[in-house]
């Protein structure tokens, strides 16, 4: 059995994935920036930093293999199952043959 998982093809190959959101100060600099009406205040930049939810992350899993995903709050575990699950569109290396079982 562990010969044939290692034989099978992949169903989830991501490789060098990160998602990086933007924090801001407040909701109305966020709406200004959303909506594209912060460069009509060009004298004034909008006020957000990044937070890095996923840095790097690259993961092999094939098909008939269970994976477990743990890590503190804020580690990146919902991400990772959203990217994984095409909840969010990735334009990163990333290749899903697979449907994700609860």
């Amino acid at each position: 059995m562990l010969e044939s998982v290692l034989e099978a093809a992949p169903a989830v190959v991501l490789d060098g994935v990160a998602k990086i959101y933007r924090l801001y100060d407040s909701p109305s600099e966020q709406a200004l920036d959303v909506f594209g009406l912060s460069r009509l205040r060009f004298w004034r930049k909008p006020k957000y930093h990044d937070r890095a939810a996923l840095d790097d992350v690259s993961l092999v899993v094939r098909r008939g293999e269970r994976v477990g995903i743990i890590g503190r709050n804020g580690a990146g575990k919902t991400t990772l199952l959203k990217l994984i699950t095409a909840f969010y569109p990735y334009p990163w290396n990333c290749c899903r043959e697979c449907s994700v079982q609860p």
